[in-house]
């Protein structure tokens, strides 16, 4: 009996039974709380994972993009500069043939006129005869 009471005052100084009842659950609640926790973290770090390996790849794919918009504009400058040749001589033939014009007879002019028709007519239809096969 006197032991009984001594056990009444311990547990009531230490917040009664269901105190020490949770005391003794706590251990257990703890390692799994730490199971959850490592769960998690183990999950976050796949997840970190594949976002860097996303990252590196969208990082590569904007590479590749970087280096064709380059290549393209190289491309276009090219594509550019010949046309300005072109331009330039088209230029020059156009002035030849209206020095012509003003110089020449009304006969060389219509015979100059109708050959480049003809010209024309002859490279429009090999092309599309060359095209068809």
């Amino acid at each position: 009996s006197t032991m009984n009471r001594m056990g009444e005052n311990l547990g009531t100084t230490f917040g009664g039974r269901e105190h020490i009842a949770r005391m003794n659950r706590r251990p257990a609640q703890g390692a799994a709380d730490e199971a959850g926790a490592n769960a998690a973290e183990k999950k976050n770090e796949e997840l970190i994972g594949a976002l860097h390996s996303k990252l590196t790849t969208l990082k590569s794919v904007t590479i590749n993009i970087n280096a064709e918009v380059h290549e393209q504009n190289k491309a276009l400058d090219t594509m550019q500069s010949g046309m300005g040749a072109t331009d330039t001589l088209l230029g020059s033939t156009m002035n030849r043939v209206g020095q012509m014009w003003s110089v020449g007879s009304n006969s060389s002019v219509m015979t100059m006129a109708t050959g480049m028709v003809i010209a024309f007519f002859v490279c429009f239809y090999l092309a599309r005869w060359l095209l068809r096969e």
